[in-house]
């Protein structure tokens, strides 16, 4: 029902999580569709208005694989909450469902869904071999692709050594490719080539007649 599902979801965000809700089988599968991302948990009614849930769980798997479900389930319906286990579902409650129980069932669905996508994040770093302008899967360049990742968001300036050749302004367009400002243009400009005495003048230019003499 409608007010339950509501009564559930305020519970939920009391305890701080972040809640949509979807009235049936439709509405879910396009929630399931249209996110940025796979949700943490997905509690999961075997009862809805259009479809059965054990129905949804089997054709969605493709965006359900990376979340938690839970399904809801009445209480003469058990084999059924334990099918839906055997198809990949975290765990199952009985409504009507106790507020701590509620509670507590989402938080470990939460923990046990975000070690899975901690895990294929380090597997996913383990095997990049490119990343931007480079290419490379030795421990050096993952440390390297981690590196960038984590300054590549921060204000702070950056400052990139090496010798000829190893990749310097490689490095600086890859920190600007990664972070939140890769929509604006990355400008290289080599100081060196420039005179001491234009180089303010080349990088944020002039108006005409500053140069009287």
């Amino acid at each position: 029902m409608a007010s339950l599902a509501f009564n559930y979801a305020e519970q939920l965000k009391n305890e701080g999580f972040q809640v949509d809700i979807a009235d049936d089988g439709e509405a879910a599968v396009q929630l399931l569709q249209s996110a940025k991302k796979p949700y943490s948990i997905v509690l999961l009614d075997l009862q809805l208005p259009d479809i059965d849930g054990l129905d949804l769980l089997q054709q969605h798997t493709a965006y359900l694989q990376n979340s938690s479900i839970v399904v809801v389930t009445a209480d003469g319906s058990i084999n059924r909450a334990i099918k839906a286990m055997q198809l990949g579902a975290y765990d199952f409650l009985v409504k009507p469902i106790a507020s701590e129980r509620l509670v507590t069932t989402a938080r470990n669905a939460s923990e046990k869904s975000q070690l899975v996508q901690e895990v294929e994040a380090v597997k996913h770093l383990r095997d990049r071999t490119h990343f931007h302008g480079f290419i490379g899967k030795s421990p050096q360049m993952q440390a390297l692709y981690k590196a960038i990742e984590n300054v590549a968001d921060s204000n702070a300036t950056i400052f990139i050594t090496g010798e000829s050749g190893t990749g310097k302004e490689v490095t600086a367009e890859a920190v600007h490719n990664q972070g939140k400002r890769a929509k604006g243009p990355f400008v290289a400009i080599n100081c060196g080539a420039i005179p001491e005495n234009l180089l303010e003048s080349e990088i944020f230019g002039h108006l005409k007649g500053s140069f009287t003499g």
